[in-house]
């Protein structure tokens, strides 16, 4: 594994197959389409799954930025021949009003995020002790967000982590992957890089 910085006060250690996106509008596209072809080589057999790749990394990375995202990362490969991917976004937002900055906004948290909303398949809520903080983890099933040529939203399964910080701040760490049948060793995975987060001197938005 290796350690890749997405902000000077934000660091997470990503495996080494993982690929840093790229949020700066006047090079992302270009990011997008080599990050794909490394990921997923030149071979005609692979092309359409290229475009749909491109074209979806595209619309989820439009739509992150726009949310406030400010560091993501993805992996895309094959194994025995299917295609797996994975990827987390990493926000930024302010803590509810009446937040007081101990662990009762974390326990407040699991309660709002026990509430089922339309569209999602809630899985699990609990807390989770990380180094970063303690903080609610939230995992759950729901439609990726981008459609297939064919109009088709594919599921994905999600791991979340909500995480208050000093000054009002709320740290929103977002995995995902639409690769359901390895969705359990996936989510290890995600426990893990969650594991290793680390943040210094940031305040509220």
């Amino acid at each position: 594994m290796s350690e890749r910085a997405g902000d000077g006060a934000f660091r997470m250690v990503l495996p080494a197959t993982w690929q840093l996106f790229d949020f700066d509008p006047a090079t992302q596209g270009w990011s997008i389409d080599r990050m794909v072809r490394r990921a997923l080589g030149t071979s005609e057999r692979l092309e359409p799954l290229r475009r749909d790749a491109v074209r979806t990394y595209r619309e989820v990375l439009g739509g992150a930025a726009e949310r406030g995202a400010f560091f993501g990362a993805t992996m895309a490969d094959e194994v025995e021949g299917h295609p797996v991917a994975a990827a987390v976004l990493a926000f930024l937002v302010p803590m509810p009003s009446g937040a007081t900055g101990t662990d009762a906004d974390v326990d407040q948290l699991l309660l709002d995020l026990s509430e089922p909303v339309p569209g999602e398949q809630l899985l699990e809520v609990r807390p989770a002790d990380l180094p970063v903080g303690r903080s609610a983890r939230l995992r759950a099933r729901m439609g990726a967000g981008a459609t297939t040529p064919d109009g088709i939203e594919p599921p994905v399964e999600v791991v979340r982590f909500f995480t208050p910080l000093p000054g009002g701040a709320l740290l929103v760490t977002a995995f995902s992957t639409p690769t359901l049948y390895l969705s359990e060793p996936l989510g290890e995975l995600f426990d893990t890089m969650a594991d290793t987060i680390t943040v210094d001197g940031w305040a509220a938005p």
